[in-house]
């Protein structure tokens, strides 16, 4: 199945992601969100960076529990919908993080726009598709399939404290073989985080719990939380 998924075209597997979504979010809820604004914050000075942005509520809140998730030993799914601003999530869960941090994803597209979102100045890329090997970096952007048979070399800096998956649906299961299983079972202290818009498997379920790399969903961020303060609203066509 995964292969055949890899094959589709991108806006087959964007419907699908958005169905999934939809679905999702009527199953679950499980953190309460503040109400938005609808003018963010002005930027503000953060651990010693002049940071570009100050993050919206739903995302902060997303964040602490995602931090007060791994402070318990859990290794937490954050659910965000498309357009809420996982890069800035992930800038900000990879700054407060303490130790070695790495962030897997299955596209270069990804990997640059999360690592140029990063204002921190020890981060570095380890991808193929984008020529760059940064391996002493505390911050590493990485390729899932540039790192998988890599994660010695990549750990002769130290190992990873965590190991975030931007995309975390696309991970198989504890059970099967894949490229995440081989970088999660090298690092196996490192807290796990997925981020994703559709962590619901429609022919196994959620992406967390029994049998999977992720114990806990810390946060779900809903599309109708975010309409119309962040998103338009939906309009038929």
């Amino acid at each position: 199945m995964s292969m055949v998924r890899d094959e589709m075209p991108s806006i087959f597997l964007d419907a699908i992601d958005a169905s999934r979504q939809l679905l999702f979010e009527f199953q679950h809820r499980t953190t309460a969100l503040p109400p938005p604004s609808c003018v963010d914050a002005p930027p503000v000075a953060h651990n010693g960076h002049a940071v570009p942005w100050t993050l919206r509520p739903y995302q902060q809140t997303a964040v602490d529990a995602c931090l007060a998730a791994v402070a318990a030993g859990e290794h937490p799914v954050v659910a965000l919908p498309t357009g809420a601003g996982k890069s800035m999530v992930l800038a900000e869960l990879s700054e407060q993080l303490p130790g070695r941090v790495l962030i897997c994803t299955h596209r270069k597209e990804l990997i640059r726009q999360d690592r140029e979102t990063y204002v921190g100045t020890d981060a570095g890329i380890y991808s193929a598709g984008l020529n760059q090997r940064d391996l002493h970096t505390r911050v590493v952007y990485a390729g899932v399939g540039s790192i998988y048979r890599k994660m010695e070399a990549l750990q002769q800096a130290g190992p990873f404290a965590a190991v975030l998956v931007d995309e975390a649906h696309r991970i198989a299961p504890c059970s099967e073989q894949s490229m995440y299983r081989t970088i999660f079972e090298s690092c196996p202290d490192a807290a796990r985080i997925g981020l994703t818009a559709t962590p619901w498997r429609l022919n196994q379920g959620p992406i967390w719990g029994d049998g999977q790399w992720f114990s806990t969903c810390a946060a779900n961020v809903s599309m109708h939380d975010l309409i119309p303060a962040y998103l338009s609203p939906l309009v038929g066509m």
